[in-house]
This record gives C-alpha cells, sequence and structure tokens, in this order.
C-alpha cells in the first residue's frame, strides 16, 4: 500500500491526481502505524515549516517518519515535504525538523534584487550531483520562499537558477525531495515522479525520463 501523508497541509488532491496518471494508487493517511508499514510514503506540503512541524510532532508521524528512514523505507518529500526532511529553516527558529538529512533552509535572497519572493513560477534543472536521473535541462514549477542554504555533501542532485543556484532535488539513501512541484510540472514533472519513484523502490541511484 502507498501512502499521502495528510497532516493538515498541502495540495493532496493534486498530489493524487498525478500519482494516478503514472499508474500509482495513493490512500490518504494521518496513522502513524499505516505510515511505518506502507510500500511507499509521500510527504507533501505547502504553508510554514514550524506549524508542519508542530502537526508532524503531535500526530506522532514523526517518529513514524524517522522510524521508516531508518528501516530503509521509501519516502518523498515535495516542496515544504522536502525541507522538513532537514534540520531547520530559517522561517522557524528553534523548531527542529525531522533531521533525515542534515541541513538549514535560509529565506530567498536572490540577485539582483529585482528577482521576488516568493520564487513563483517555471525554471529549468541543473545536474549537480553523481546520478542517472535524467532530468538536466527539464522544466518544473516552483512555488517557495525558502531554500536549501548548507547540507551535508552529496545530497543535491539538481539545482535551479534564480538569481543564484537554488537545490532543487535531494536524495540521502532512501529518503528523497522535490523543491518544486511534479504535480504541477505537466507530464516532464509525472515523468521526473515517475523516475524518481521507480528509482527509491529498488534501492537504487538510475533511472531515465523517456523522450515520448
Amino acid at each position: 500500500m502507498n501512502f499521502l501523508i495528510d497532516y493538515g497541509t498541502g495540495n493532496l488532491h493534486s498530489v493524487k491526481a498525478a500519482f494516478l496518471r503514472i499508474g500509482m494508487s495513493l490512500t490518504l493517511s494521518s496513522d502513524p502505524s499505516e505510515i511505518d508499514s506502507a510500500d511507499f510514503v509521500i510527504l507533501p506540503g505547502v504553508g510554514a515549516f514550524g506549524d508542519a512541524m508542530e502537526r508532524l510532532n503531535e500526530t506522532g508521524i514523526a517518529s513514524a517518519l524517522k522510524k521508516r528512514f531508518y528501516d530503509g523505507k521509501p519516502l518523498l518529500g515535495i516542496c515544504l515535504g522536502m525541507q522538513l526532511l532537514f534540520d531547520s529553516s530559517d522561517e522557524a527558529p528553534g523548531m527542529a525538523g525531522l533531521g533525515l538529512i542534515k541541513g538549514h533552509f535560509e529565506k530567498l535572497s536572490p540577485k539582483p534584487d529585482a528577482l521576488k519572493i516568493p520564487h513563483m513560477g517555471w525554471n529549468t534543472l541543473d545536474e549537480a550531483g553523481n546520478t542517472s536521473l535524467n532530468y538536466d535541462g527539464n522544466w518544473a514549477y516552483f512555488v517557495h520562499s525558502y531554500a536549501l542554504a548548507s547540507s551535508e555533501p552529496g545530497v543535491i542532485l539538481y539545482t535551479t537558477q534564480y538569481g543564484e543556484a537554488i537545490p532543487a532535488v535531494v536524495r540521502k539513501n532512501n529518503a528523497a525531495g522535490f523543491q518544486f512541484h511534479p504535480e504541477k510540472s505537466g507530464r516532464i514533472g509525472e515523468k521526473m515522479l515517475d523516475a524518481m519513484i521507480k528509482d527509491l523502490l529498488k534501492g537504487g541511484t538510475d533511472g531515465t525520463i523517456s523522450s515520448d
């Protein structure tokens, strides 16, 4: 069974619809026991880092996600869901994230200053790490005000440019994250989603996107 975590935030219906289009059914769940036993789990999210972590902690979902990660089971975070995989964010000083991947988020301050915050719209992806996922040059849709500013080595696979290089795809072992919204990125977003899911499920670093 595959679960989409429902913790009171996130665009659940559009994420679920995107998975259906790639032939993968998702069941909404806020039950920590289901999250632990699932074949695959998606952590979505829109909104504030602090509010989201409070909800994950209150419901016991945070503990279930940590157990899942350390048991080697696949997990994918989308947008705020990706940010929650890390240690902390300036958006919520003093609030600890899940800490599955070492790193910290800071508010965007793009140069030139004429670029607006939030970073909203379409941007291309640039390969930044050792991966055979064929995302380079693909367009993806972003909506965010905070970006990964520091992290442990080797986890950033792709970046995008918004006045500076912004981490867009991360991966550590069985956990991965998209800063962009694959469910809002059209057919290519679905292909990137499909490739990452297959890669996580088989436990490797391989995966390609067909050109059709």
